[in-house]
């Protein structure tokens, strides 16, 4: 199995993850011409894609989902608040639910609920001949018991939004610092730090950081928090941050 960020920040995002024979997209904020390009560039086989798992209705997942799922003639796996929420008229699709496991292809997926400013937010752990990608873009808090889905992952995939300095700062209204800092808006990067402190194990070789902000985050600040403490911690992991203006290469899990 591998993947890759097509696409990921405050204004669009994108993911997408492969096996020998099937592949599957979640989200869809990236506009179809920018995914076919991008997979171009990825020199992946879009024949194999199989469907697209949707995590919440907020346009930055949403926005281009009716085009690229009609064009590839993919199934979407979405909840029914996303579904009602979004408006999107979809031919195909599938209502799931938290704690789901859906089976398609060489897929196992199960599905979470995480803490975030939407009707129903999920997260996704992928399950592939013994490996496991942990994805959760956008999540406000965690506890235990996501913790525990993200054991045991070969891969972490845990948003990374904001600089609790850099969002006092912007120019964003109070409401919307305080709604982005709250425990359903999204996680700091000491968060995400924290997080994969807490849930990285043994069998975990890859972390990305995801869904940085423009205005309240640098990358520049993420790599310091891997250079001055999470490399440190633990040599052996890679670390990779998802871009918001490019896609970053294959990731083999």
């Amino acid at each position: 199995m591998r993947c890759a960020s097509l696409i990921s920040g405050s204004k669009a995002n994108s993911f997408y993850i492969e096996t020998d024979n099937q592949a599957l997209l979640i989200d869809a904020g990236l506009s179809l011409p920018k995914i076919k390009n991008t997979l171009k560039l990825l020199q992946a086989n879009t024949q194999k894609l199989c469907g697209i798992l949707l995590t919440h209705e907020h346009e930055d997942h949403v926005r281009h989902l009716k085009r690229i799922a009609s064009y590839y003639r993919l199934p979407v796996y979405l909840t029914i608040e996303s579904k009602k929420k979004s408006g999107i008229n979809l031919k195909d699709f599938h209502i799931i639910k938290p704690n789901d496991m859906i089976h398609f292809g060489d897929f196992d997926v199960e599905a979470f609920e995480v803490k975030h400013d939407a009707d129903m937010c999920l997260g996704f752990v992928i399950h592939k001949h013994g490996k496991r990608l942990f994805y959760a873009s956008d999540i406000g808090s965690y506890d235990d018991k996501i913790l525990n889905k993200a054991h045991n992952a070969d891969f972490i995939g845990i948003e990374s939004n904001y600089d609790p300095y850099m969002l006092a700062q912007c120019r964003y209204p109070k409401y919307l610092k305080e709604r982005i800092s709250g425990g359903s808006g999204h996680l700091s990067n000491d968060q995400a730090q924290k997080f994969i402190t807490e849930a990285a194990c043994i069998s975990t070789k890859h972390v990305m950081f995801l869904h940085l902000s423009e205005n309240s985050n640098h990358i520049n600040l993420v790599e310091r928090i891997i250079d001055s403490d999470l490399h440190i911690r633990r040599p052996d992991i890679f670390h990779h941050i998802g871009l918001r203006h490019s896609h970053i290469k294959f990731i083999t899990i």
